[in-house]
């Protein structure tokens, strides 16, 4: 029983290091989708600044018609971009984070059983003792005892 708890500890042990793991893990996710966020947010200004010297350079009035519109329609892309790259981020960090709690909760699990697996060896060896105590009552040798000490004036 001893043995069964002290490698269920032991297994609760990995498996909140495990967890640890994981959440660092997502942190650094988050960490990275921050940067590339950024990145990508700066690259869309330098596209987008690019977009209107080209229309700007057209001689064609980028407030209105088909500069208007393909500017527009460029900014949303580059927006969608960045908010794809936000959200695959947050849904690994998540991820990451899930796994986590499910080591948390094996590791809980682990000790649970170690302890379960103790407390039975103990009510096995008690079961294993009173069952050698009614053998050996069956047997009369309490009550040759007995008799014995009461022979003896022991008792």
């Amino acid at each position: 029983g001893r043995a069964a708890e002290a490698q269920a500890k032991s297994e609760q042990n990995i498996s909140n290091y495990n967890a640890q793991l994981q959440e660092r893990e997502a942190r650094a996710i988050e960490a990275k989708t921050r940067f590339e966020s950024r990145r990508q947010a700066k690259a869309a200004r330098r596209q987008m600044g690019r977009i209107r010297v080209k229309g700007a350079g057209s001689g064609a009035d980028p407030n209105e018609g088909a500069p208007l519109l393909a500017e527009a329609e460029q900014f949303a892309e580059l927006e969608l971009e960045n908010m794809l790259i936000g959200y695959e981020g947050q849904t690994k960090a998540r991820k990451a984070r899930s796994q986590a709690a499910i080591d948390r909760a094996s590791g809980r699990a682990a000790r649970y059983r170690g302890k379960s697996a103790k407390r039975a060896s103990y009510l096995k060896a008690g079961g294993s003792l009173l069952q050698g105590f009614g053998a050996a009552s069956e047997a009369g040798f309490f009550n040759k005892d007995y008799h014995l000490a009461k022979k003896h004036g022991i008792m």
